[in-house]
């Protein structure tokens, strides 16, 4: 079932990290051919609670294909190198964290479930 992979930071947003965060998505865009779309950047300056609400998404037919599975590596890699935590959710329902690039037991639950690994 064809769906969105949607992950955004949880902890406070600057523009330096925001900026980070769209350089993470154009070079994660442009470092594989994708079955369907390239994945996409989102910014929300002020979603109307005072956090601002950053990440990027991708849709795919399913959690467990290639380009999930490139998508789950490259937030890892982000969320280590700027020690962020970060959450992912597939469509509309939170699949877990990754917290300064460990993921929680549910995200590994989940991604071991997509994956059949």
């Amino acid at each position: 079932m064809s769906g969105f992979l949607v992950y955004f930071v949880t902890d406070e947003v600057d523009d330096d990290l925001a900026r980070a965060m769209r350089q993470h998505v154009r070079a994660l865009a442009d470092s594989r051919t994708w079955v369907r779309h390239a994945p996409g950047f989102f910014d929300d300056p002020d979603p109307g609670e005072g956090l601002r609400t950053t990440g990027g998404y991708l849709r795919v037919e399913d959690a467990a294909s290639t380009d999930a599975g490139a998508l789950f590596s490259a937030v890892r890699l982000f969320s280590g190198e700027h020690q962020v935590t970060i959450e992912l959710q597939w469509q509309e329902r939170i699949l877990g964290h990754i917290r300064s690039g460990t993921a929680d037991s549910g995200l590994q639950r989940a991604i071991s479930i997509a994956t059949g690994r």
